[in-house]
C-alpha cells in the first residue's frame, strides 16, 4: 500500500490501547500515572510560546511511524499504552504483547547478566579478561602496547575496541558464529575484534558487548540466549523477551515489522543480528520497564536482582564526563539523576530513560526509522507530566528575523562531505527544513544567526559567508 494510502488507513481509525489486566500489572490509580495525557513535547520552547505539536497519532503520521508503544511507570504501578498497526495498512493493531526490536537496549540487558557473574563471585569487575575468554586472544593493534582489559572497561565503552555497530543479516542468510564474528571472518562482514585505541576513553563498541557475550558463555558455560533466558529474562518476567535472533514461530505471530524513513514497509520485516549482547533482543516497554524498575530498585535499597552496591555502579558514571554508566548511560546525579539508552535498528528505533531516586521511567518503542525523534517526543510528554528534571523540552529565547533576512538565509544548501543537500524553506516565522529522505524539521530563530529545530533540538548557525553548521557537518549554499 503506498504511504498516503496506509495512512489513511491508520489515522482515521487509529487503535490506540492502554493494556493492563491482560498483562498481568498493576492497574494505577486514575491520580498515578496518567498515561492517557501525555502529550508529545518539542525539543524546544520559548518564553512566549510552545510549538504545537499535536497528537500522538499526528506525530506518528509526520514521523511515518505505523506502530508505537510505550510503559510509564513509578515504583508501584506500569501503565502500557499502544497505537498504530505491526505492518503499515495491514491488521492486526500493536498491543502489550508486541516484540520490537530493541537494538543496542540489548548492551543494558546484557549488562545485568554479566553484573549477576560479578554478584555471584565468578568474575571481578577489575579482572583482566583476557584470561577469561576461552583461549581467544584478544589483539592490541599495531602502537597500543598490551596491557589489562578489565570488565569495567568493557562494559563502560572504555575498553578502546573497535566495531561500533553492526549491520545485519537477511532473514535467511547464514549467520556468523561468535567466534566468526570476532575473528572478523569474511561471513561476518565486520573487522576482528580489537584493542586499537589506548583503554580509558570512553568510544562506544559493539565489539566489546561481544567479548562480554564471550565470557558470559566461558563462565557460566551455556549459551548466552540460553543464560540470558534462564537469569535475566525469566526472572524478571519478561514473558515476551528473546535474545534469539530469529524468533520462534509462536513469538513471530506478535512482531512489529520495521518501516523506512517515509514509513514504507520495509523489504524485509527486520534484520537478523547474530551478534546476541550487542544487539539480538526482542522486546516489549513493559517487559524492559519491570526489568530496569527492578535494578533501580536493587540500587535504592538492599535485595533485589543483587546486592546494592553493584546495582549502584552500574548507575554510576566510570569515565568522568562521559555519563556512562555500566552498560548504560548514567548523567547527573541524586534527586536528578537519569539513566538510560537508546537502540536503533533498520526499522526501529527505542529508548528508555529512568530516575532511579524517584524510581519512575519510560520505555518507548516504535517500528520506523524515524522513531527516534518521535520517541524523545514521548519522553519529553512523560518528563513534563511527572516533572523529571533534565528530559523537559530546553528553553531558548526566540529571535525575530526580518523577512529579508528570512528570504536570505532560505534555500538549498549541501554538505559536501555527508553528500547530501536539504532544502530549507521560509515559512512565516521559522524554516521548514526537508533532507532526501523526505524528513521535515522546523526550525526557529533563537539568534541574530541561530535557528534550532522543534524536533531534535539541534542548532544551525549561519556564518558570514553564508554557510551553514548544523548536525555536527557543514553546508554551503547552492
Amino acid at each position: 500500500m503506498k504511504r498516503k494510502g496506509w495512512l489513511v488507513a491508520l489515522f482515521t481509525a487509529l487503535n490506540r490501547r492502554t493494556v493492563l489486566a491482560g498483562l498481568g500489572l498493576c492497574a494505577p490509580a486514575a491520580s498515578a500515572l496518567e498515561a492517557g495525557a501525555l502529550a508529545p513535547q518539542p525539543a524546544i520552547v520559548f518564553a512566549d510560546h510552545t510549538p504545537r505539536l499535536g497528537s500522538i497519532a499526528e506525530r506518528m503520521q509526520f514521523y511515518g511511524c505505523p506502530g508505537l508503544s510505550f510503559a510509564l511507570f513509578d515504583a508501584s504501578t506500569l501503565r502500557a499504552t499502544t497505537y498504530g498497526e505491526r505492518s503499515a495498512g495491514t491488521p492486526p493493531a500493536i498491543d502489550g504483547r508486541t516484540a520490537f526490536q530493541a537494538a543496542s537496549i540489548s548492551k543494558a540487558v546484557s549488562a545485568i547478566g554479566m553484573m549477576k557473574l560479578v554478584a555471584a563471585g565468578r568474575i571481578g569487575l577489575d579482572d583482566d579478561v583476557r584470561t577469561r575468554l576461552g583461549g581467544w586472544t584478544l589483539r592490541f593493534a599495531e602502537g597500543v602496547p598490551g596491557q589489562p582489559i578489565t570488565l569495567r572497561q568493557l562494559l563502560s565503552h572504555s575498553a578502546g575496541i573497535n566495531v561500533e555497530s553492526y549491520p545485519g543479516f537477511a532473514p535467511g542468510e547464514t549467520l556468523p558464529t561468535l567466534t566468526e564474528i570476532l575473528d572478523g571472518a569474511p561471513i561476518a562482514r565486520t573487522p576482528r575484534v580489537v584493542v586499537d585505541t589506548a583503554p580509558g576513553a570512553y568510544r562506544y563498541s559493539g565489539g566489546g558487548f561481544e567479548l562480554v557475550e564471550k565470557l558470559i558463555e566461558e563462565i557460566s558455560a551455556m549459551p548466552f540466549t540460553d543464560y540470558m533466558q534462564r537469569h535475566v529474562l525469566a526472572p524478571a518476567g519478561m514473558t515476551c523477551s528473546s535474545f534469539q535472533p530469529v524468533p520462534s514461530s509462536q513469538m513471530s505471530a506478535d512482531l512489529a515489522s520495521g518501516h523506512g524513513w517515509t514509513g514504507a514497509l520495509r523489504d524485509t520485516p527486520y534484520l537478523v543480528y547474530p551478534q546476541h549482547a550487542a544487539a539480538s533482543l526482542w522486546s516489549t516497554p513493559s517487559d524492559l520497564a519491570r526489568l530496569f524498575r527492578a535494578l533501580m530498585t536493587s540500587a535504592e535499597r538492599r535485595g533485589g536482582m543483587f546486592t546494592q552496591a553493584l546495582a549502584r555502579a552500574m548507575l554510576t558514571e566510570q569515565v568522568p564526563g562521559t555519563a556512562m554508566g555500566l552498560g548504560l548511560g548514567a548523567a547527573g546525579a541524586g534527586d536528578a539523576k537519569i539513566i538510560s539508552h537508546a537502540g536503533w535498528t533498520r526499522g526501529y528505533r527505542s529508548y528508555f530513560a529512568a530516575l532511579p531516586a524517584r524510581g519512575e521511567g519510560i520505555v518507548v518503542m516504535t517500528n520506523g526509522d524515524r522513531g527516534n525523534e518521535l520517541a524523545m517526543e514521548i519522553v519529553r510528554g512523560a518528563a513534563t507530566l511527572r516533572h523529571w528534571p533534565g528530559l523537559t523540552p530546553r528553553p531558548v529565547e526566540r529571535a525575530q528575523w526580518s523577512d529579508a533576512e528570512m528570504s536570505e538565509r532560505a534555500g538549498s544548501y549541501t554538505f559536501a562531505d555527508a553528500g547530501f543537500s536539504i532544502d530549507l524553506r521560509a515559512m512565516g516565522d521559522h524554516f521548514i527544513a526537508t533532507t532526501p529522505r523526505g524528513s521535515a524539521y522546523t526550525f526557529y530563530p533563537t539568534g541574530p544567526a541561530t535557528m534550532s529545530a522543534v524536533e531534535d533540538g539541534a542548532d544551525g548557525v549561519f556564518s558570514a559567508d553564508g554557510a551553514l553548521a548544523l548536525w555536527g557537518m557543514r553546508a554551503t549554499k547552492l
